[in-house]
């Protein structure tokens, strides 16, 4: 049943699901996340949206947030939306529809339900088992809540290109701004790995998406919300979403594979490439058919 159909309550908390128009990938790269996630919450700010749960998997993204009208909830959707496609098909020379034209939402209202629906979001990746908590992976968020540098090492020297783009990433974020594609190609020329890597968590640290302060509310403290988490995935039933049962390690390790070999993104490959291609994805990787399917967009 299409999200859409179902009545909105204010008191609650929303809890969105986007997925490819195709059911295909869409996120090959943390860029392609960082700008999603920079969107996200400039937007979130222009209608007044509190994110409390957010998790960006390859083919979908899940959002929780609370705000104060539906109609409130179909701008902030619907404009970070088109923002982010216009940016990532420019990126990739393509056109048309990236996502499915209808997001499904559904309201939660009572604390137990919005309890389940945040340990749900939070857990996507744990389910995925791309991770084995919900503290272990950058795009649930909330390895942020009081740490910098979670997925980096810290360095007690900086150089002046890291110091010049920290200077911009919080300029960008005070005029409420995203990162936008072409700044972080610069970042990835001039830094050095090491200092990318740090370039990514200080970027998702100083935009805060999450507002960690309203759902450690339903819980004693955070600390105590991250053990709730790890004790308990959540379900939801009023949200058609595909699930599949296999690991999403697959997708891992076919972008892996698809920059080890040195490839262009996958939208610029004729359908011959994209058949040779999925041959040696299928004799170099552990991805099943569908998944190598559904990286290269076959129909």
């Amino acid at each position: 049943m299409e999200g859409r159909k179902r009545k909105f309550n204010g008191a609650g908390v929303q809890h969105i699901y986007q997925r490819a128009y195709d059911w295909g990938v869409i996120f090959y790269d943390e860029k392609d996340r960082l700008v999603l996630t920079t969107l996200i919450i400039t937007k979130a700010r222009k209608y007044d949206v509190k994110v409390l749960s957010a998790a960006i998997m390859y083919t979908h993204i899940h959002l929780s947030i609370k705000c104060e009208s539906k109609t409130t909830m179909s701008k902030f959707v619907n404009d970070y939306t088109s923002a982010f496609v216009r940016s990532y098909n420019y990126r990739n020379h393509r056109q048309g529809v990236l996502f499915h034209h209808h997001f499904g939402w559904a309201s939660k209202v009572s604390k137990k339900s919005i309890k389940n629906n945040l340990s749900y979001v939070a857990n996507n990746h744990v389910e995925k088992k791309i991770c084995s908590s919900v503290l272990s992976t950058r795009w649930n968020f909330l390895a942020y809540w009081d740490n910098e540098n979670p997925f980096s090492t810290q360095s007690s020297v900086e150089s002046s290109e890291m110091k010049r783009y920290k200077n911009l990433v919080r300029k960008r974020c005070r005029e409420n701004k995203p990162i936008n594609y072409e700044q972080l190609d610069n970042m990835d020329c001039r830094l050095s790995p090491a200092e990318m890597e740090r370039m990514i968590d200080y970027i998702i640290f100083t935009y805060r998406i999450i507002e960690y302060d309203i759902i450690a509310g339903f819980y004693n403290s955070f600390e105590e919300m991250i053990i709730a988490f790890d004790s308990t995935t959540g379900s939801e039933y009023e949200i058609a979403e595909e699930y599949i049962s296999e690991s999403d390690k697959g997708y891992m390790e076919l972008i892996s594979f698809m920059w080890a070999d040195g490839m262009n993104r996958v939208y610029q490959m004729s359908d011959e490439e994209k058949i040779n291609l999925a041959g040696r994805m299928r004799d170099s990787t552990h991805a099943s058919k569908r998944q190598i399917r559904k990286f290269l967009h076959f129909d």
